[in-house]
């Protein structure tokens, strides 16, 4: 596909937060305003660095920053589309608007205009698996010390739910995971409930041909635990105890 053949819309479409955001950069709420145009009846923007760098004579690493800092606050999600054999990237997709649930951290101690998310309820559950936590990185990669991809809402859940999702599915998109979550903010019995659907899926024929499998932030967006009607068959005669482990696992 080509970038050449997607047309920007006449009006570019900057909201307020992005406007008035005096932590962010003018030339990164230009960016925006640009992405926003590019996004068409399919809903986002695909195109890349080099597009924009002809476009504004920008430098491809000014593009990145800019990109960098619009994603960090929430403004834009960029997902990254790969060939399911050879893991080539195929395409890039970015989304323009607000993500709920997103504060943007302010820098060099000044205050967002974001109004801030609820806190979490309570404390996250210990997950089944604690050696998942050895390969999460606690820091994002992206800027600094800002961790953008650890969940406000039981984040120890979530790293179950992460651990499972990546080594039985997919891994890419974390942020975006990290996003669904906490505007989800799934309690106990549901997540028991996503992890007993999550299960039959993995195991399913589509699967594990690795046929139509959604991003993990899809998966929780969409409520895809949802197309299985039914949990899957817990064994007779074992003690309420063995059958609450079993519940619980994997994450």
């Amino acid at each position: 596909m080509s970038v050449d053949n997607q047309k920007p819309a006449y009006w570019a479409v900057i909201p307020a937060e992005v406007r008035y955001d005096d932590d962010l950069p003018p030339n990164a709420k230009l960016l925006y305003g640009e992405i926003s145009s590019l996004c068409d009846q399919r809903g986002y923007c695909y195109a890349t660095n080099a597009y924009f760098s002809k476009l504004y004579g920008w430098g491809t690493t000014t593009i990145r920053r800019l990109l960098s800092a619009l994603s960090e606050r929430g403004y834009i999600q960029v997902d990254i589309v790969r060939d399911r054999r050879t893991k080539e990237v195929e395409e890039r997709r970015i989304y323009a608007g607000l993500q709920t649930g997103v504060t943007p951290p302010a820098k060099n101690g000044g205050r967002s205009r974001q109004k801030k998310a609820d806190p979490p309820a309570e404390n996250g559950f210990p997950i089944k698996d604690e050696q998942c936590k050895e390969n999460i990185p606690l820091i994002s990669p992206q800027r600094g010390n800002r961790a953008k991809a650890i969940p406000k809402w039981k984040p120890e859940r979530f790293e179950g739910f992460w651990a499972y999702y990546r080594d039985h599915a997919r891994g890419e998109d974390r942020a975006g995971a990290v996003r669904e979550w906490d505007r989800l903010k799934p309690d106990d019995d549901l997540i028991r409930t996503m992890g007993q659907a999550l299960q039959v899926q993995v195991q399913s024929e589509d699967w594990r041909r690795r046929i139509g499998i959604p991003y993990a932030c899809r998966w929780l967006r969409n409520r895809r635990w949802e197309d299985v009607k039914t949990p899957p068959p817990v064994p007779p005669k074992e003690s309420p105890a063995v059958v609450e482990d079993r519940r619980l696992q994997p994450w």
